[in-house]
């Protein structure tokens, strides 16, 4: 059984319309209506400027209230079986957690979140980007790539230093919890014969997740040959972990480590990180 308190002062026929109630008592006990065994589905105030009936529904020690007593309003609920919308036009205040499938809103005014939840938009994510081209000194065996541009900054969550071999540089993790990464990375091979590129994410100088690969096959040096390397994944951060990409390459073999003569990084590379939560 289903019980629900309605407050006394607001149910009288000039105020409120039942346009549906299932109930197989109503009594009172001198300031509420009680004994309900069914949702009600509407419950609606007719008269502008009057107050719409204070829903109260008692869950063990939490209550949710819907209504608002100093404005009027429409409310909708759901019955047992049939599904309706939830239309309000005052204020909603939220307090305990609160499920929204989906919600259709002008103004959102959020004054807490918990913890463990993250309300996704801008403030969960950051990006950077490279829009010129990366041409490594012909003797280096990997490359450390850099994303020379933040496309959207966003310093808490993460800082960059230029990546080196240091464990210490690249991408700073400024605020603990999952994100989701992605990125590509555009190369271009005029060295005469097979590439095998491989672009490693690295985290606190540990390979991690989101290898990619890519092949370039060439004839002749004069021509350039290209690929994107592109992956992403799922990482678990700590505060002050650090995140980058290294590249290796295999030339006309299949041992990585070979130099990078004959061999650029392209324009429009870029990488993303999005916070999910804790």
């Amino acid at each position: 059984m289903s019980c629900i308190e309605l407050e006394a002062e607001t149910i009288n026929s000039s105020t409120v319309n039942f346009s549906q109630v299932n109930a197989s008592s109503i009594t009172s006990d001198g300031g509420h209506y009680t004994s309900f065994t069914t949702l009600f589905a509407f419950i609606t105030s007719d008269t502008p400027g009057e107050p719409p009936a204070v829903l109260k529904k008692v869950v063990d020690n939490v209550r949710l209230y819907a209504g608002n007593t100093t404005k009027p309003g429409t409310i909708s609920l759901s019955t047992d079986n049939v599904s309706y919308p939830f239309l309000f036009d005052g204020n909603l205040n939220l307090a305990t957690i609160a499920n929204i499938s989906t919600a259709n809103i002008s103004t959102l005014n959020v004054s807490a979140f918990g913890t463990t939840n993250n309300l996704v938009g801008k403030s969960a994510n950051y990006g950077r980007q490279r829009t010129t081209e990366l041409d490594p000194p012909d003797t280096d065996t990997v490359v450390y790539y850099d994303f020379t541009t933040e496309s959207y900054a966003n310093a808490d969550l993460f800082t960059y230093t230029t990546p080196t071999p240091s464990t210490t540089s690249g991408f700073r993790c400024r605020k603990a919890g999952w994100y989701r990464f992605a990125y590509s990375i555009h190369v271009l091979s005029k060295y005469g014969d097979r590439v095998q590129w491989l672009a490693r994410p690295i985290l606190n100088n540990t390979p991690t997740i989101g290898y990619s690969y890519v092949y370039t096959r060439g004839a002749n040096y004069q021509y350039a040959w290209e690929g994107n390397c592109v992956s992403g994944g799922l990482i678990e951060f700590a505060v002050g972990d650090y995140f980058k990409i290294d590249v290796l390459v295999a030339k006309s073999d299949n041992t990585y480590g070979d130099n990078f003569q004959w061999l650029v990084f392209g324009v429009s590379n870029t990488i993303s990180f999005e916070y999910l939560g804790t």
